[in-house]
């Protein structure tokens, strides 16, 4: 369970962490690489992970509490919570390659 929920923090962490040392390498080999870009959003995905995560957890607080009947909101915050991080998942890593092969940068070990 504990591997399920911390599943969208780990692949933003995995994708920062995979972009940094692709940076650190474009400037090793001299090429004008901006993955600046990249690592931004990758950092705005994780608050808005750390967002979702909150409210999912203040929805099931107060559901409990207040009224049983609310926790019927919870199920649209996980399902949206789920396609983000298909969104995150599926689109974004190929963005980045589109991206990588447009400018001509060689990106055989990532992808």
């Amino acid at each position: 369970m504990k591997n399920f929920l911390l599943y969208p923090f780990r692949i933003v962490l995995q994708e920062i962490k995979k972009d940094k040392e692709l940076l650190k390498t474009s400037k090793d080999s001299g090429s004008n690489l901006n993955l600046y870009p990249f690592i931004t959003m990758s950092y705005m995905f994780l608050f808005v992970f750390s967002c979702m995560y909150l409210s999912i957890l203040y929805l099931i607080i107060v559901g409990l509490t207040v009224a049983p009947i609310g926790l019927l909101v919870v199920i649209p915050s996980i399902l949206t919570t789920w396609i983000f991080t298909l969104l995150y998942k599926k689109v974004y890593p190929k963005t980045k390659a589109n991206y990588l092969k447009s400018i001509g940068f060689d990106n055989n070990n990532e992808m």
